[in-house]
């Protein structure tokens, strides 16, 4: 082998790594380019996570003040037998209706 021939194997050797650096090059900027879109739809989820807290966190609070609106009615005895079994009955809806906006709050949290 000449001096021709092993310059020829090396600059072949050369081209060869260069376009291999140039292929991991591009694989590297679309992988790049995925993971940015990836924290892009975390944040997103993210962001719409805090929103379906924050509705459930209200819906809660209204629940609250009618419940404690419903307590108010049975101890100032403003009520007949009938709305007085109405409003317990509809107590107990309301407290299993909080306590399901609550499970629900903590699902999305551990999410």
């Amino acid at each position: 082998m000449d001096l021709q021939e092993v310059s020829q194997l090396v600059e072949d050797a050369v081209r060869l790594e260069k376009k291999n650096l140039v292929d991991n090059l591009e694989d590297l900027e679309k992988e790049q380019e995925h993971a940015v879109f990836l924290t892009e739809i975390a944040n997103d989820y993210k962001r719409y996570q805090n929103i379906i807290l924050t509705q459930k966190e209200k819906e809660k609070t209204q629940l609250l003040k009618i419940l404690n609106y419903l307590d108010d009615l049975i101890e100032t005895n403003a009520v007949t037998e009938y709305t007085l079994s109405h409003t317990q009955n509809e107590q107990k809806r309301l407290i299993h209706e909080i306590k399901e906006i609550q499970r629900e709050m903590d699902k999305i949290n551990i999410e």
